[in-house]
């Protein structure tokens, strides 16, 4: 790989996930024998990844981020992980649903250790997230009021206050028509990513091209923080990493399922990227529209 500005390697730590979205990817072979149940193999697997991308050149700006399933169902294991990248070298995020934010010790130490903080949100309106499926069994299974996720994220930049805000959105069938404008200038993050729903994840929640850039187009008033990802943009150009510890890659052609390496601990990173593929120049592009973050 040439000399490039920065990266992102995205670690999907586990499946399970306290809600049941409908257009959810992450459907792996399940959580046994997941890395990050072995203390160990995790901070060997973050080693290696830092000793293979390191050394071409990213400017200090190699971050990991982390991903699920919901990987705050994990509180120490989650926050330990961390904790180890930061001592190595990474730039840390974390894609949440935010539903285990209002515990405030846990919440306080993720902040701390976190560059970027990532709150999946599709909708506003507690009927749509019904229908999507933010919703499951158990504690912390209903769907989030905004209040709560405005009041999370203002924990969050008081306790970090160089902290990143982002949001990110998955366009699909039952939230194509929402207007998100008075929730996301009352958060105000730093970075807004809008994807169309995969179709390799439930048919019925496809939404067309057409329908994916009129939601873009409603909010064009934030076009400063607003990255747009079709389903082109979206293939291969993530740098994706599954519980048991292999790259992976969604299947091409709109066919359901992952394409997958061999575990990257048994032949090393630099074999197990190659069976893979990753376009960075697709990864770069979907940074180029952006004003106001820059990491």
């Amino acid at each position: 790989m040439k000399h490039q500005e920065k990266l992102v390697i995205n670690w999907h730590l586990l499946e399970a996930c306290n809600y049941n979205c409908k257009f959810c990817f992450a459907k792996y072979d399940g959580d046994k024998g997941a890395v990050y149940q072995n203390a160990d193999k995790t901070t060997q697997l973050l080693e290696a990844l830092w000793n293979y991308f390191k050394p071409q050149q990213f400017n200090n700006r190699l971050r990991l981020n982390i991903a699920g399933g919901e990987p705050t169902l994990l509180q120490g294991k989650l926050l330990k992980i961390l904790q180890v990248a930061k001592q190595i070298g990474f730039k840390t995020s974390i894609i949440t649903n935010a539903s285990y934010l209002h515990n405030i010790e846990f919440a306080t130490h993720l902040y701390k250790n976190l560059d970027i903080l990532g709150i999946s949100i599709d909708a506003i309106d507690t009927q749509h997230n019904r229908k999507i499926g933010r919703v499951g069994t158990g504690l912390n299974a209903q769907p989030l009021e905004a209040v709560d996720i405005i009041a999370y994220v203002a924990m969050a930049r008081k306790i970090n206050p160089a902290i990143k805000i982002k949001i990110n959105t998955v366009v699909n069938a039952v939230n194509k028509d929402d207007d998100l404008s008075a929730f996301i200038a009352n958060i105000q993050p730093d970075k807004w990513k809008l994807f169309q729903v995969l179709p390799q994840s439930n048919d019925k929640l496809i939404v067309s091209d057409d329908k994916f850039h009129q939601f873009v187009q409603r909010h064009q008033a934030f076009n400063s923080i607003i990255i747009a990802e079709d389903n082109d943009a979206m293939r291969e150009s993530y740098i994706m990493i599954e519980p048991k510890g292999r790259f992976y890659q969604n299947r091409q052609d709109n066919q359901k399922g992952h394409h997958y390496s061999q575990p990257i601990l048994d032949i090393g990173v630099a074999e197990a990227f190659k069976q893979i593929r990753f376009e960075y120049e697709k990864f770069a592009s979907r940074y180029q529209p952006l004003v106001a973050f820059k990491d």
